[in-house]
């Protein structure tokens, strides 16, 4: 079974040596859409045997990941950014994986890398099978589940166990900032029949990472309107209207909005500690330390 790895790059000159040289073993066929880099990331490329399709960026991610895919020649896509690398060793489990082929699409394990050494791990759709019919969707966030479901139905999708670590959340390595700032002018460019939930979710995301809370609220606001709880991002979206309802000292309606999310997702510990803090923000220690407890 052969692997395509695609990948879009812009100026990652210091960051796509690192990708690379983590799955050069493991895949039989490399594709780069480079968007207008101004550096070496393109010779980089080549390089490692990457065939670079160099493109106008566009605003749309989706557009230039489908290049990729267009591109690829392998009977499996296996897609990452320049700031990844495959876990050492695991690429043993992606061809592994790819031979068994027990479904037409895997997770991975994305282990977020922080500059204070933590760690936040999410598992995210990185493997599936090459197809025409199976291509990106949005413009920022950009998404392939519904492509699958639509082609293999909603139980398409196995666990792999292979991990990508991202170094993306490290603000040693990259521009936290700018990266945000980026994702909110596209974002800020839609059309108004494209704004849907997932888009009022990614719009607050982006103003909540640039520290601006009071614009993030009423977009989580509206996608909380239109989101089922049991939509994937769901836990997310409350996670992040809380976080910025506090920040903007907002303790009574967090607090309200907890107490029912607790009951939906009871399995989902961090409301339960958010609502210690908030109690600790409003001098209500002893109820602060029983929720820790």
């Amino acid at each position: 079974m052969s692997i395509s790895l695609c990948m879009i790059a812009r100026n990652e000159s210091q960051q796509i040596s690192r990708c690379l040289s983590s799955v050069r073993p493991y895949v039989d066929d490399i594709v780069v859409v480079d968007t207008g880099s101004t550096d070496d990331t393109v010779d980089k490329a080549r390089q490692w045997g990457a065939r670079v399709c160099q493109v106008d960026w566009e605003g749309d991610f989706s557009k230039a990941r489908n290049r990729s895919l267009d591109e690829a020649r392998g009977e499996w896509i296996l897609f990452m950014d320049c700031d990844e690398e495959l876990q050492e060793q695991d690429g043993v489990l992606l061809l592994e994986t790819v031979k068994r082929g027990d479904y037409p699409a895997f997770f991975v394990v994305i282990a977020n890398h922080t500059e204070a050494a933590g760690q936040l791990e999410i598992p995210s759709i990185r493997l599936f099978r090459n197809l025409p019919g199976v291509r990106f969707e949005g413009r920022i966030h950009e998404q392939i589940i519904p492509a699958l479901v639509k082609h293999f139905g909603k139980n398409c999708i196995g666990y792999s166990g292979i991990r990508i670590i991202h170094h993306g959340y490290n603000a040693q390595v990259v521009n936290i900032a700018a990266k945000a700032q980026r994702n909110l002018n596209i974002l800020l460019g839609y059309p108004q029949e494209e704004k849907n939930a997932f888009y009022y979710y990614n719009l607050g995301s982006e103003f909540l990472r640039l520290g601006q809370a009071s614009q993030a609220l009423p977009c989580f606001d509206k996608a909380l309107q239109e989101t089922p709880t049991s939509q994937g991002y769901a836990p997310m979206l409350i996670k992040k209207m809380i976080t910025a309802s506090m920040i903007v000292n907002r303790f009574e309606e967090a607090i309200g909005r907890l107490k029912y999310y607790q009951a939906v997702y009871p399995d989902f510990n961090d409301l339960l500690l958010l609502e210690a803090v908030c109690q600790f923000k409003r001098a209500r220690f002893s109820q602060a330390a029983l929720i820790l407890e």
